[in-house]
């Protein structure tokens, strides 16, 4: 969990610097609480490549280790306003896909 906050803490701290969308949603429930954040941001100032980043954490309130977990990356090429090409990787549980 240390290594997850840390994370989150140098995201938010590249978030000044990069002056990137980074919306988080926290949900609070009787037995679990899990995190959502987001991240996007153009790469150049003509919108053809931007990245996109996803992340999902869910703890137990009895566990110290997280019930579920997923992170995704995609790297976007467009070529027009509705077209483009991208690629990415995504973690799920520790489980890695291209």
């Amino acid at each position: 969990m240390r290594v997850y906050l840390a994370f989150i803490l140098i995201v938010f701290g590249l978030n000044a610097s990069l002056f990137a969308q980074i919306p988080v949603e926290v949900m609070v429930g009787n037995e679990q609480v899990s995190q959502d954040f987001f991240f996007f941001k153009n790469l150049d100032s003509k919108q053809r490549y931007n990245i996109f980043t996803q992340g999902r954490i869910a703890y137990t309130y009895d566990s110290e280790t997280p019930n579920s977990s997923f992170l995704s990356t995609f790297l976007t090429r467009n070529f027009s306003k509705n077209w483009g090409v991208s690629v990415g990787v995504a973690q799920a549980n520790l489980n890695f896909t291209p």
